[in-house]
Order: structure tokens, then sequence, then C-alpha cells
């Protein structure tokens, strides 16, 4: 959902065109003027909880070139916009058990959402290896894409970032469909054209050692998804993918073009 634009920034509207020509020698807008390029850290995260469509469209308002966003899959194979597979992560003990407080409830230890308020999501609380470390908590890998839709973002670190997490439980965990399609909007609104910056994290867990709650391997190829829904969104413009992504996404685009 665009939550809508009101206004931009005076200072932005003083700054001229946004629209950019990056170069892998150097991030810079006019190499004429060596204006940088902004690259907007998980949305304006400092404000928002990150990766929520207001931390997006918070950081665009502010001036933002790049939106930075980080993607993991559901069980369904939906690309959604966090910063690790882990919705909430738990303690653990020294042999890898989830420690209880006094009630039964799992000590939690870092949460981007409100999954340990999901009663119904209870049994989704799992230990897994994931790129050799050992982490407790609930898993995107877990959820289908409808069920993530329930739940809410929180600021991960509240102690450093209080702004942000006065928003806790305001916002959704949104997919990369609805990223694009706020970029797309506030590109049509105010004639900027933005891009987007995208990690995609743990590939190889995803794709090769991964398993699901049942042991099934979760076997999801996240540079194919990412291409895949890419070009279905028509958002394959070499000037608004960080270079990593330029050939890949371009010449997908183009076979997919030759398919059809």
């Amino acid at each position: 959902m665009v939550l809508g634009f009101s206004a931009i920034s005076a200072a932005r509207a003083e700054g001229g065109s946004s629209s950019t020509e990056l170069s892998d020698e150097a991030l810079t807008r006019d190499k004429s003027i060596n204006a940088p390029i902004v690259i907007a850290h998980r949305g304006a995260s400092a404000q928002r909880p990150e990766h929520t469509l207001a931390a997006y469209q918070l950081a665009l308002v502010q001036g933002a070139d790049y939106i930075e966003l980080d993607l993991v899959a559901t069980a369904d194979g939906e690309l959604i916009a966090r910063h690790e597979n882990a919705l909430a992560t738990v303690e653990l003990d020294g042999r890898g058990r989830i420690l209880r407080d006094e009630f039964g409830r799992p000590r939690i230890l870092e949460a981007t959402t409100d999954v340990a308020l999901h009663a119904g999501f209870a049994d989704r609380l799992a230990v897994k290896q994931v790129d050799g470390r050992r982490v407790g908590g609930w898993f995107a890998e877990d959820f289908l894409a409808s069920e993530i839709g329930e739940l809410r973002a929180r600021e991960r670190l509240p102690e450093l970032r209080p702004v942000s997490a006065v928003h806790d439980d305001r916002y959704g965990i949104p997919t990369l469909a609805e990223i694009i399609d706020l970029v797309t909007a506030w590109s049509d609104h105010s004639g900027a054209r933005p891009g987007l910056y995208i990690e995609l994290k743990h590939p190889t867990y995803y794709l090769h050692e991964g398993r699901r709650l049942d042991g099934r391997p979760i076997g999801t190829d996240l540079g194919a998804a990412l291409l895949d829904q890419l070009t279905a969104a028509s958002f394959t413009d070499p000037e608004r993918l960080y270079p990593v992504l330029r050939s890949g996404a371009a010449d997908h685009a183009a076979r997919a073009d030759e398919d059809t």
C-alpha cells in the first residue's frame, strides 16, 4: 500500500533532477559536479522501523536516490523485505535449547516483527542452522506470504532508535512488489527516478542448506526469484538497479521477451 505523498522537501526541490547515471567506477550523479548518490540503508531506518513502506517513503521524501533493501523468501516464494530470515529470535542455552521465562514464554533476543505475540504461530518457533550459526526463532521460510501479511513491523534496536520505536506495530512487512509500486508511485508524483539497491540474504541457505519445519529442503533460488519478480513488474531499467543487478536483470528481461 502506498501511504501517500503529500509534500516534497524544499531541499530536494532545490537539488534539481534526481535521475541518476550510475557508473561502476564511482557513485556519482554527475561527474562534472561530483554530486554523491544518496542510498537509504533500509529506508529512513532511524525514524521508522526498518524495511517498511513508511521507512522507504520517508527516505524518498528526504531525497534518497536509491532504496537499500534486504530480501528473504516466504514458504510460497514471495520476496519480502527483512534484514534476516528470522522474524524474531530467541535466547538459546549452551546446548541450543530455547530458554523460557517463568511463564513458559520464549525469551526474545531481537525482533523486527510482532510474531511472538501471535498465539497461532507459536508452533513455528524453531532452532535452525543458518549459514553455520545456530539460531532460534520464527523464520520467513516457514510462513506463507498471506501469513506474513498478518504481522506488524517493530524497531530492531529500540534503545538506539527511540524515534523509530514509537512507530512499532503500525506498519506491515512489505513484499518486493509493494516496494516497486511505492517507488513507481513516487516517480509519477515527483518526476524523480529512484532505484533499488538490493541484497539477497542467505542465498546458499535458501537454495542448498536450509530446511523447512518438516525437514524438507527449502530449495528456493533467491536470485532467480528476484529476476522473475523484477521482470514481472517491468522494473528492469539498468539505471534504477544497483550495478550488481544490472546485467542480470537486463538479460533476464530480454530472455523473457524472447519466450513470449
